[in-house]
């Protein structure tokens, strides 16, 4: 607690919290994503979000409206809307590509 009091009074304590408070306001604002490498090349891949479903769905009467073993792709019920681009926003050249991009092919966009 004497420790505590003396850097309370010199103000390392004050200054102590303002650099805590920087760091944090700093990784809020820019959050550490995933570490993948650059592509060195265009590609496009295609995700197939199916599941098979491991137990029957069934209506509160009983009635099964999906059968075990069913497979559903949730993609084929409701299309997605967008296009999705994921950048790293440090990365001018990134930010660049996907700036073009928006120009060039009107896509509708959400920045985070």
């Amino acid at each position: 607690m004497n420790k505590l009091k003396e850097k309370e009074a010199n103000g390392e304590l004050a200054k102590h919290n303002e650099e805590f408070k920087r760091r944090s306001i700093a990784n809020i604002e820019n959050p550490k994503g995933a570490d993948f490498p650059s592509a060195l090349e265009n590609s496009i891949r295609k995700f197939d979000p199916s599941i098979t479903l491991k137990e029957a769905v069934k209506l509160e009467d009983g009635t099964v409206i999906h059968p075990v073993g069913t497979v559903i792709n949730p993609l084929a019920i409701r299309p997605l809307s967008k296009r999705f681009i994921f950048i790293d926003g440090t990365d001018e050249q990134q930010v660049e590509y996907a700036v073009n991009e928006l120009k060039n092919q009107a896509i509708v966009t959400r920045w985070y």
